[in-house]
C-alpha cells in the first residue's frame, strides 16, 4: 500500500517464487492461500540463502572445497531444483574468487586454465540438459550424489591419489 492505495493490483496473475498473486493474496498451484507478503517471502528466501552461503563459505575457507555441496542441502528448500544449482554455482564462484584473490601470490594461472575451461563448458551443457529434465528426477539425482559423496569421504578419502596431468585437470573441471 502506498498512500492508502493498493498498487499490487498491477501484479494480478503474476508469478512470484512459485506463487500466483490474485485478489490481494498469494495462491500456490494447489489453491492453498499463502499468508505472507512479497517482502516476507523475499526476506525468508534471502535469509535461507544467506545462511547456506555463510555455512558453505565457512566450509570452503576451512577445507578449500565443498561450499556447493553444503549449500545444496539448504537452497533447494526455498528454490526448485532448476534454480538452486545455478544460485549455488554463482555463490560458489564468488567464494572461490575471493579465496583465489586472498592467495593470489600462490595461484598459477597456467595450471588453472584447463579445469576452469572444462568446468565452464560442463556447467553450460549441464544447465541446458537440466532444463529439459523432470525436477523430481533432479532431486533424486542430487540425493544419490550427496550419498555417494558421503560414502567417498567415509571410505576412500586419502586412499586415492592423482597425478598432475592434463587429463586429471580436465576431469576435475568437468566434475566440478
Amino acid at each position: 500500500r502506498l498512500y492508502g492505495v493498493d498498487f499490487l493490483w498491477i501484479f494480478n496473475g503474476t508469478q512470484f517464487f512459485g506463487l500466483t498473486y490474485t485478489d490481494r493474496k498469494f495462491v500456490d498451484t494447489t489453491g492453498h492461500v499463502e499468508s505472507q507478503t512479497i517482502g516476507e517471502l523475499v526476506m525468508g528466501k534471502f535469509l535461507m540463502v544467506a545462511f547456506a552461503a555463510f555455512l558453505g563459505g565457512t566450509i570452503q575457507a576451512a577445507s578449500g572445497f565443498g561450499s556447493a555441496a553444503v549449500m545444496m542441502v539448504f537452497v533447494p528448500l526455498v528454490y526448485d531444483m532448476l534454480h538452486a544449482p545455478a544460485l549455488c554455482s554463482a555463490i560458489s564462484c564468488i567464494l572461490a574468487y575471493s579465496l583465489a584473490f586472498r592467495f593470489r601470490k600462490y595461484v598459477s594461472i597456467r595450471r588453472l586454465a584447463v579445469p576452469v575451461v572444462a568446468c565452464l563448458t560442463a556447467s553450460t551443457i549441464g544447465i541446458q540438459v537440466a532444463s529439459n529434465l523432470d525436477l523430481n528426477l533432479l532431486s533424486i539425482m542430487l540425493g544419490v550424489f550427496l550419498i555417494l559423496l558421503a560414502l567417498y569421504f567415509f571410505t576412500l578419502k586419502g586412499k586415492l591419489t592423482f597425478q598432475d596431468t592434463f587429463f586429471c585437470a580436465a576431469a576435475s573441471g568437468l566434475l566440478a
